[in-house]
């Protein structure tokens, strides 16, 4: 995806009650390749994470946007539901992305793209950081 493109996969970001926090460590799977995502907050909105496939040769890095929402009761804004990131391999893979998270902050559920491909990420949280 370029500057400003509109990914048609990514769902609309919500609000839920409390902000979304999706800092922390999660097993799951991303394309199929189980293992571990580690998510660290870099400031508002911003967060890294690398991902560690138990496969012990699938690794990545994700640079994640947090999108910012409107409560529907309040005012301003909060951080939402949804990251969309861009990820790197280190040997010239590299892609797009977007992440949501559940109510309790609990499950990820999202898609990582791959060239012309999506493929599904799904993770649970082990620990919150």
């Amino acid at each position: 995806m370029g500057v400003g493109a509109v990914d048609p996969s990514a769902p609309v970001a919500e609000a839920y009650a409390n902000a979304s926090n999706f800092a922390g460590e999660w097993v799951g799977e991303s394309n199929a390749v189980l293992g571990a995502l580690k998510i660290k907050p870099l400031g508002p909105g911003r967060y890294y994470g690398q991902f560690v496939g138990d496969d012990g040769t699938t690794r990545f890095v994700v640079n994640m946007q947090q999108a910012l929402v409107a409560p529907l009761r309040g005012d301003g804004v909060i951080p939402g539901n949804l990251v969309k990131f861009t990820w790197q391999d280190g040997r010239g893979g590299r892609g797009d992305g977007w992440i949501l998270i559940n109510p309790e902050d609990s499950a990820l559920t999202g898609e990582i793209h791959l060239g012309s491909g999506a493929q599904a990420m799904n993770f649970v949280r082990v620990d919150e950081s």
